[in-house]
Parts: structure tokens; sequence; C-alpha cells
């Protein structure tokens, strides 16, 4: 998903200018969801918010979780090279 959200700027920036500009102005997105922490989980600007809502549509059709903020998704894994969870994982100790 991190590739397709860092390739629609890019395309946007070059290829559809007009567009792109005026939504990475607008910032009226910022400072509308703080977490519990103080911390501006906001899209920074609408352009963002577009990526990610484009970004959202590839990540569901691959069933992987969409982000509905700013902030990030962390994992709990078995180890580094592993994609499978542990929440199902019973643990010993």
């Amino acid at each position: 998903m991190l590739l397709t959200h860092e390739c629609i700027p890019y395309y946007n920036s070059h290829y559809n200018k007009e567009a792109y500009w005026p939504r990475k102005k607008n910032k009226t997105f910022q400072n509308q969801r703080i977490n519990s922490k103080g911390r501006d989980l906001s899209f920074p600007n609408d352009e963002e918010a577009f990526v990610t809502n484009l970004t959202n549509q590839v990540a569901s059709k691959l069933q992987e979780d969409i982000r509905l903020n700013y902030g990030r998704n962390y994992y709990e894994v078995r180890d580094v090279c592993s994609t499978k969870g542990i929440k199902n994982q019973s643990r010993i100790g």
C-alpha cells in the first residue's frame, strides 16, 4: 500500500497539476482529529485525504486494512519475517 500511496501524488503533481496544487494548499482538514494524547491525526492537506481515499480503495480490493486518519497502524506479529498476527496465538510464560 505504501507504493500506491506514494505513486498517486507523484502522478498528480506531474500530470494533473490543475487539481493537485489546490488540494495540496487546502489545509482545512488540520486539527479535526486530535487523539487523547493531543496528537493531531488529521490529514495535513486535502491532497493527503484524496490520496488516502484512493489508496483505501486499493486496500479494500486486496482485503487489507484501510486508514481513517494520518496516524500509523501497528500490528503485533510472530516475528519480523512474518505477516501472521499473534492475536489468536496463546503466549507461553
